[in-house]
């Protein structure tokens, strides 16, 4: 800095600012503008085209030295013709010092900038020359005062000759050091006009310089506050130095500039967490070595337990010794919970009895399940190997059906015929169903497979005792056991013609109806054989229980009734056999 840098400081934003620039209108002939320009020497780097208080464009003394290699006309063109339309401009409001002003001339490498209200309205014009009035002005105030005047040795004024013929030239002696004062004093105005302007470029270059330090700690700051991570840094007694706006609310401060100073222990309620970080710190800090992605319990304020992921490295200073930590932490205790969630639905699939498969969304085999490398003898390679999930199927048109509703959207349920790596057959039920992104969009599917074989097999076996039973001349019918009075749960037509009993009618009665229908069907067996008599008593016998069925009698009564029928029955036939025999 100069001598004279200590006197001079910045201006005022108002003296530093021409409220009255050169303005002229959309249509003014060019050359009318390059006259001005040089009419108003001062101002003569830039006019600003205005039209109803707005700008709308500006010309400059370089735009005006291109147009002399051009083929405008300077007598009748427009200043519209060949105005700047793009002019950066400052709101009025925003300027709170010249400081402002310089930073952004800088910014944009510019020489110039004209200042607007809210509106958009032309206020006035900062440009370095302005700038540079207002230091200079300012700076003959400053050096006029009389704690700065500048003090110039004069010589004393010698004695009047005696004679009045040296009044001439000691007139021209006095004339001679008043120009050579005014001389020294326009030398040293020259000088602090330069001075001035130095003065100007090096404060720029340093409120330049600065500006870009604020804006740099600024967006460093804003990056480290939003991005998803806690962020801290610690000296080599692990005291904190400061941290991001996400750590400083996890730990409960209002601010970062709240945990400057503080420790583990200030901030934590559980010592042996509080130990186990400082322990970290010191670990990084001894070996010199970062520690990454450390996966760690925490207990939160309100007692419930967290899941944290840090990563710390030691920071070094100019010479490489440590200086201290950098650390970041994230809290991931929703992924852990999703982790241990995904782990408990992989180990309920994988220990299913079903067969699983998953696919993307080109039909891609990506994931099954042991149960289904058991049942079909294929593992995921060897089926990828073999052309995917088709390679299981008898039929191909059933696969391509499936697979094409199942990536619509839809799901498919139903039974196909499967078969093995080794060639074994199988009936298999099958559920395809969809598998789509958080937007609905479908990715993949699964399928579930459960052999049904057996099942079928029996169920074919069962139909064909039921057809036997079914078309037998015999009455039959089936009670469950299992349940309280023994309810019959089946009866065929045969046992509908022996007894006069529709099978609706018979269908869960209890064992006592039961056992007088099996005493019907005794009788009824042999009744085809018997003679006219003997057919008569047993119709006398099968009558006798459907009147005791009919008026409901049950229990004790009704097993007394079966027995005596039953011996009289007895009795007869022996009668009628020793008559036969004789």
């Amino acid at each position: 800095m100069h001598a004279l840098a200590q006197f001079i400081s910045l201006p005022s934003l108002d003296s530093a600012i021409d409220f009255f620039p050169l303005t002229v209108a959309p249509d003014t002939l060019l050359s009318d503008v390059i006259a001005l320009m040089r009419k108003c020497q001062p101002q003569a780097r830039c006019v600003l085209v205005v039209e109803n208080l707005q700008i709308v464009g500006c010309f400059t003394e370089h735009d005006a030295s291109r147009l002399l290699f051009s083929d405008v006309n300077l007598q009748t063109a427009t200043v519209s013709e060949v105005m700047r339309t793009s002019v950066f401009t400052l709101k009025r409001s925003d300027v709170y010092s010249v400081v402002v002003i310089l930073s952004f001339l800088r910014q944009y490498h510019l020489f110039c900038v004209p200042l607007v209200d809210e509106q958009g309205q032309l206020v006035g014009l900062a440009t370095y020359e302005s700038i540079c009035q207002a230091l200079e002005q300012q700076a003959k105030e400053t050096l006029s005062s009389p704690s700065h005047c500048l003090q110039y040795e004069i010589p004393p004024p010698q004695a009047p000759p005696p004679c009045s013929c040296n009044k001439g030239l000691a007139e021209a002696a006095l004339q001679k050091a008043q120009a050579e004062l005014e001389m020294r004093v326009e030398e040293r105005t020259r000088a602090v006009k330069e001075m001035n302007r130095q003065l100007i470029f090096e404060m720029t270059d340093r409120l330049y310089a600065e500006e870009q330090l604020r804006q740099s700690q600024e967006m460093l700051q804003f990056i480290m506050d939003n991005i998803p991570q806690s962020i801290f840094w610690k000296d080599t007694a692990s005291v904190y130095l400061g941290c991001n706006r996400i750590f400083a609310k996890m730990v409960g401060l209002e601010s970062p500039e709240d945990i400057v100073g503080k420790t583990d222990y200030d901030l934590l309620v559980n010592k042996k967490e509080a130990d186990f970080y400082y322990e970290s710190d010191c670990r990084v800090m001894q070996t010199d070595t970062p520690e990454y992605r450390v996966i760690f319990p925490h207990i939160r304020k309100n007692g419930k337990q967290a899941w944290l992921e840090a990563s710390k490295i030691p920071l070094h200073d100019h010479e490489g010794n440590v200086m201290g930590t950098l650390g970041t932490f994230e809290d991931i205790t929703e992924r852990k919970l999703a982790e241990e969630s995904l782990l408990r639905f992989r180990k309920a699939i994988e220990s299913t009895s079903d067969a699983i498969s998953m696919t993307d969304s080109t039909g891609e085999v990506i994931y099954l399940n042991p149960a289904f490398v058991e049942l079909f003898e294929y593992n995921l390679e060897e089926l990828q190997l073999a052309g995917g999930l088709s390679a299981i199927y008898t039929n191909i048109a059933e696969y391509e059906q499936v697979f094409a509703i199942v990536n619509t959207g839809d799901s498919w349920r139903g039974e196909a015929t499967m078969k093995t790596y080794s060639g074994r057959i199988l009936q298999v039920e099958l559920r395809g169903n969809a598998i789509k992104d958080a937007t609905g969009k479908v990715i993949g599917s699964v399928g579930i497979h459960t052999d049904i074989t057996e099942r079928k097999q029996a169920e074919e076996s069962l139909q064909l005792r039921d057809r036997a039973i079914a078309a037998s001349s015999n009455g039959i019918m089936i009670a469950d056991v299992t349940m309280p009075d023994s309810p019959i749960i089946y009866a065929n037509s045969a046992l509908e013609q022996i007894t006069g009993y529709s099978v609706a009618e018979v269908i869960g009665k209890t064992a006592i109806f039961s056992t007088a229908v099996i005493s019907i069907n005794r009788v009824w067996l042999s009744y085809t054989m018997r003679s006219p008599k003997e057919k008569a008593a047993l119709s006398f016998y099968v009558t006798t229980i459907k009147m005791a069925l009919f008026f409901g009698m049950r229990s004790v009564f009704l097993q007394f009734m079966t027995i005596m029928v039953n011996s009289l029955i007895i009795l007869v036939f022996k009668l009628i056999s020793q008559n036969a025999s004789n």
